[in-house]
């Protein structure tokens, strides 16, 4: 058994996730993951020259200098998923996952996304699902009793051959399929550009042939495969608590409104450049990060030699699991934690550098912190901003007719979601409803 130390105050995460990162950034080991395929992830590699080579090929894609070259796609889709909500708002959280089901499969693979029924887009459910299946308590049990990974499936104690007979060919499937589907693409010359095109051609034009070697071929499967995992579920989450926030604080959302209306007029949707113009719009994207984070607890590292910190000895091989919520919901940082305030970032009409940074917690710590943190930041930032232009947002109603009933609980897993989301999403106006229309036709 391995000793567990609970980070929950941003002083000791910044002190030793971050100064102390040389100790506090390997990983631990599991089972599970291996059981299920997901060792592929470049968030579970050990901390060393394989992570660094998986973290410095990602950055050159991925890097916030590159993320203009993603402007266009993200505006198309956006305008697609607002058109979706007009015409069916019932069905929001489907149109939100195809949002970015179809945004990260062009830029990684370049496929667009019709439905949520494509194949690869089901496969990449079915895995999550697993992953979520494999983290519920109990089912993890194989980690304390390795023994167990030897139980066949139909066995008492076999959940974890269960699982992974169950889920691992969809992991399998989910990293490598979409980008055969490239290569087979480029091979025939119709190859729309994408990630995946990109760091093929470069790193043939290094090998000096089409055939790469082992390492290369890992390096590529790898990091395109993550790309997609990683944004897809945070996003979703993401943007699911901004309409729930915005049906509880209306006020907010006026507030926000009356920005945009100042800053952007009536006749376009926002771009990125005018989100960064308005502070308050801002201020609710980083509140909506900090209010219901898709994240509560981050991936535990393992230390990996002695330490002390004021006064206690830490062994090494210590679990060390940041509690990404406590930090987030400090009322020493945060005053009313509870409560979802954008103006707690604001002071004089500007953001307050002074107000701690809740993207220090949403996307992690020091050398692990998300490579894709800028690139999600933009996309939710720009979908926060499109739909508070043209949607008034409320509650909406049942399948009775009757108004729903909003609350902040949430869905339980590494990554959670709201349970009840907003489906009162109506045209602020005959002007902005034909304004999501003609986008939608470009789109």
């Amino acid at each position: 058994m391995h000793p567990i130390l609970v980070v929950d105050s941003a002083e000791a995460a910044a002190e030793l996730l971050e100064k102390r990162g040389h100790l506090y950034s390997d990983r631990l080991q599991l089972l599970m993951p291996k059981l299920l395929a997901w060792d592929f992830s470049m968030a579970l590699l050990p901390y060393g020259p394989d992570w660094r080579a998986h973290r410095k090929l990602f950055h050159q894609y991925f890097d916030p200098s590159v993320i203009s070259a993603y402007e266009k796609v993200t505006q198309q889709e956006v305008a697609a998923c607002l058109l979706r909500w007009l015409d069916s708002p019932q069905n929001v959280v489907g149109h939100i996952r195809q949002l970015f089901a179809s945004l990260i499969f062009q830029i990684v693979y370049g496929r667009k996304v019709n439905s949520l029924d494509d194949e690869f887009v089901k496969l990449v459910e079915k895995s999550l699902e697993g992953a979520n299946k494999s983290a519920a308590p109990g089912a993890n049990l194989v980690e304390l009793l390795p023994f167990l990974r030897h139980i066949p499936g139909w066995l008492p104690g076999g959940t974890a051959q269960s699982l992974a007979q169950e889920y691992r060919p969809a992991v399998e499937s989910m990293v490598k399929s979409p980008l055969a589907a490239v290569r087979k693409a480029m091979e025939a010359g119709i190859a729309q550009p994408c990630v995946a095109s990109a760091i093929i051609t470069d790193m043939q034009d290094t090998a000096g042939s089409t055939t790469l070697p082992s390492d290369q071929e890992r390096l590529l499967t790898n990091v395109t495969g993550v790309a997609y995992i990683g944004a897809s579920d945070t996003t979703v989450s993401a943007v699911t608590s901004f309409l729930l926030a915005m049906a509880l604080y209306p006020e907010v959302q006026k507030k926000a409104q009356d920005e945009l209306d100042r800053t952007v007029g009536t006749g376009r949707l926002p771009d990125h450049r005018d989100v960064e113009a308005m502070p308050y719009v801002q201020a609710v994207a980083l509140e909506t990060l900090r209010w219901l984070p898709a994240g509560p607890l981050a991936i535990p590292r393992r230390l990996t030699e002695d330490d002390e910190y004021r006064g206690h000895f830490i062994p090494a091989g210590t679990i060390v699991i940041p509690n990404a919520w406590a930090m987030l919901h400090d009322p020493t940082d945060y005053p009313e934690p509870h409560v979802f305030m954008p103006e707690r970032f604001l002071k004089d009409g500007k953001l307050n550098p002074d107000v701690r940074d809740p993207n220090a917690f949403a996307f992690g710590y020091g050398r692990r912190v998300c490579p894709g943190a800028a690139l999600g930041n933009a996309m939710i930032g720009l979908v926060i901003a499109c739909t508070l232009h043209v949607f008034d947002i409320s509650a909406g109603v049942d399948q009775d007719g009757n108004l729903k009933q909003l609350s902040t609980e949430t869905t339980d897993g590494f990554i959670i979601h709201p349970r009840t989301v907003p489906t009162g999403l109506k045209p602020r106006s005959a002007a902005a409803e034909r304004l999501i229309r003609d986008q939608a036709a470009f789109a």
